[in-house]
């Protein structure tokens, strides 16, 4: 870990499924699919096991979104001043809180307006396994004037990547292992980096 930063320790359920393929297989499998292939003939019981591997997999879902939304939080600084957040938005499947869609999505996003200058931005956490014992943890910062990018190719904080199919900026880091932890000071100072430049570009 980075000095004294405490790390941000997953949800046990989330730690289980990115830990065990069998639980992530089973988990996938209960919550991406319509059930259509079940034998009709069950015991009591194995009805009811059926119904608790059901809800585990729902929490699971609930965990990890949570997760997202909470490391979001301690990972991005505010823009303060007159930026003033967006609503989230059960319509827009970039804002809604909907866990179903965010599970699907694997991302949670705030935006931000500020109207004196006519502009917004868009900040993201994208969080996936790549079932390696790490996660692959995604910050992401777009500006727009209208439906007009502010940012540009080459101006990307230290660190940072051009998306030139999207004209936002990126920052991965790939090398984060999840049983002891994350370690996210590494993130917070990428994203300080991108709100001052967003500060910058609109003051």
């Amino acid at each position: 870990m980075t000095g004294k930063t405490k790390p941000f320790v997953y949800r046990e359920s989330v730690r289980e499924y990115l830990e065990s393929p069998d639980i992530r297989h089973a988990v996938n499998l209960l919550l991406d699919r319509k059930i259509g292939y079940m034998p009709q003939a069950f015991t009591p019981k194995e009805i009811a096991d059926f119904y608790k591997a059901c809800m585990a997999a729902r929490q699971t879902q609930i965990d990890f979104v949570q997760d997202m939304a909470d490391m979001w939080h301690q990972i991005w600084p505010t823009l303060g001043g007159d930026w003033k957040p967006v609503p989230h938005d059960p319509a827009d499947e970039d804002l809604t809180l909907d866990p179903t869609v965010r599970w699907a999505e694997g991302f949670f996003e705030r935006r931000f307006e500020l109207k004196t200058k006519g502009v917004r931005a868009d900040m993201w956490l994208f969080l996936a396994d790549n079932e390696a014992s790490t996660t692959d943890v995604e910050l992401g910062c777009g500006l727009w004037s209208g439906n007009k990018p502010v940012f540009k190719k080459g101006t990307a904080p230290d660190g940072w990547e051009w998306d030139k199919d999207y004209n936002v900026f990126r920052y991965t880091n790939y090398e984060i292992v999840y049983r002891d932890g994350l370690d996210l000071a590494v993130f917070r100072k990428a994203a300080q980096a991108a709100v001052r430049l967003i500060k910058s570009l609109t003051a």
